[in-house]
């Protein structure tokens, strides 16, 4: 199987490695001093052990890799316009994408990766959830890498439940510090919260079941007009008139808007409804005024 690997900072070498390892044909999409280490001298990763490919293929022109069968699409936010159109060179009708999810790697130094913990897993899919032969043939070559990988029954609702979230120490820690930015700002215009409300709510958490989803998450999933006049737009926008310093609320206010794909041929939920676009879900939100819809 031909893969490219879009965005190959450590998510992506992680796994590029890891399926070249296992056989199939990577090529890693990088920039910067990544990028000109693995040309000089290779991927080095460190896992459960500790190893190297020298013959690690990377380039920051896609363009000169040809059609490819997979592409795991593993940018940032803030570069996924970019690099979408970066990569129409090698995507043919028949190409898939996929993203990562469950998984923590950082790059240690240019040219090597290290995976943290032990959790890992990659879901991907087809938009309509049939089991077809690319999907089936990428599954396959995860198997083949000794990557937990798997093929959900609907792709669709592939949000996190609050298990994988709780379990894991970087989230954890986000959840809780989200949990003590409002217990302070709470606390910061009167109402009198216990130091400690933001531990015995983590604590009633690891109570609940780990299958369990928010309400907000579901919704989004089926196309369905979210909260965020609510939850976290309206308190960031209380924090903001608190003079509070914000830390952790403020991404999340600013990110959920763009937790959808925006345009026509955008992918639908189980229910048939297209995902909310971006600038729907802003408008909802209050977030952004006219003018600063406008000009996106």
């Amino acid at each position: 199987m031909k893969i490219a690997i879009m965005g190959a900072g450590s998510i992506g070498s992680y796994y590029g490695a890891r399926l070249q390892k296992g056989g199939s044909d990577v090529t890693f999409i990088a920039r910067g001093d990544h990028l000109r280490a693995m040309q000089r001298h290779g991927l080095t990763v460190e896992d459960a052990g500790k190893w190297h490919l020298s013959d690690a293929k990377a380039t920051d022109d896609p363009s000169t890799i040809g059609p490819v069968d997979v592409v795991p699409f593993c940018v940032k936010l803030r570069d996924t316009e970019t690099a979408a159109r970066a990569i129409k060179p090698i995507v043919e009708p028949r190409s898939s994408r996929c993203s990562a999810d469950y998984i923590s790697v950082v790059v240690e130094q240019p040219g090597m990766v290290r995976k943290i913990g032990h959790l890992e897993r990659l879901a991907f899919g087809e938009y309509d959830n049939s089991r077809s032969p690319r999907v089936e043939a990428f599954l396959s070559a995860c198997k083949a890498a000794g990557i937990n990988a798997e093929i959900p029954s609907d792709i669709m609702l592939e949000r996190s439940t609050i298990g994988p979230i709780r379990s894991h120490s970087l989230t954890r820690q986000f959840g809780l510090d989200l949990m003590k930015e409002v217990v302070a700002v709470g606390r910061a215009r009167g109402i009198p919260l216990a130091p400690d409300f933001a531990e015995n709510c983590l604590a009633a958490m690891d109570q609940l079941a780990p299958e369990m989803q928010a309400s907000m998450a579901t919704d989004l999933s089926q196309g369905k007009p979210l909260e965020l006049p609510c939850s976290p737009v309206r308190l960031s926008n209380l924090e903001m008139k608190s003079a509070f310093r914000r830390r952790a609320v403020a991404p999340c206010a600013i990110s959920l808007p763009f937790m959808s794909t925006a345009g026509d041929q955008r992918p639908r939920s189980a229910n048939g409804r297209h995902f909310p676009t971006p600038r729907a879900v802003c408008d909802q939100s209050g977030m952004w005024s006219k003018a600063d819809l406008a000009r996106r």
